[in-house]
């Protein structure tokens, strides 16, 4: 869209101050041609162009700082790298808080589905006494794990078959180590023992193998940060400084 100027101002007279040779001004609107004027025609259309141009990109600059920081070409957001993230999670009668941490690793071997986001270790504490005491931690890999009905140990009445999750561990340069743990109600998260727990807080990184549902391994990493609050918060022993 073109915005001429308006009559009379200065952008306009500027523009048309200087004529070209054998044109006579007839007034604010018109020219007056004489002998082979008639040719420079064509001037005076592109000066005119130019002249109507200049308003519409003043307007338009200020729009394109504005513009600018939300397109820059392949700007995309930073992942978090904060080590563990802790929160507050009320009861259902909102009169007890938990406390829960988060620690985001990284896919060394992806799922086959589409996962959008990364493998979690999560850690809840509630309220104890006068202090905080460990509940529950899982480890959230966001994709259906294959699970395992095993026999139990011992056989009563109307006892069935145990769901659980084959999973392998390895803790810094040790040995490998395979558990059976319990999946999440959703079925791609499995319940982390509290013994397995405290070995992975007292290591650098942690890699955990398990297997997808239909799929084939997926494997992940944990760099273990410091972990002094958490384990004052939670009544957990973890890796000293």
């Amino acid at each position: 869209m073109q915005i001429p100027p308006q009559r009379g101002t200065p952008g306009r007279q500027k523009c048309f101050e200087k004529k070209p040779s054998g044109v006579l001004n007839g007034g604010a609107d018109h020219f007056l041609l004489r002998g082979s004027a008639r040719r420079i025609i064509p001037a005076l259309i592109a000066q005119g162009r130019r002249c109507m141009n200049k308003p519409r990109l003043l307007l338009l600059a200020p729009l394109a700082v504005l513009l600018a920081p939300f397109t820059t070409p392949g700007q995309q957001q930073a992942p978090s790298t904060g080590g563990w993230q802790q929160s507050q999670t009320a009861d259902a009668n909102g009169d007890k808080s938990s406390t829960q941490f988060t620690l985001l690793g990284k896919f060394l071997t992806r799922p086959t589905r589409d996962v959008a986001d990364p493998p979690a270790l999560v850690l809840t504490c509630r309220p104890h006494a006068s202090r905080r005491k460990f509940s529950a931690a899982y480890v959230n890999v966001g994709a259906p794990l294959n699970i395992e009905y095993v026999e139990p140990d011992e056989i009563k009445a109307g006892t069935s078959y145990f769901p659980k999750v084959t999973v392998q561990y390895r803790l810094d340069d040790r040995k490998e180590e395979k558990e059976q743990w319990a999946p999440g109600t959703e079925k791609t998260s499995a319940s982390i023992p509290k013994a397995a727990l405290e070995k992975m807080l007292g290591a650098h990184t942690v890699q955990i193998k398990v297997a997808e549902y239909r799929g084939g391994a997926i494997s992940m990493q944990f760099d273990i940060p410091d972990s002094t609050h958490l384990g004052t918060t939670c009544g957990l022993p973890v890796r000293k400084k």
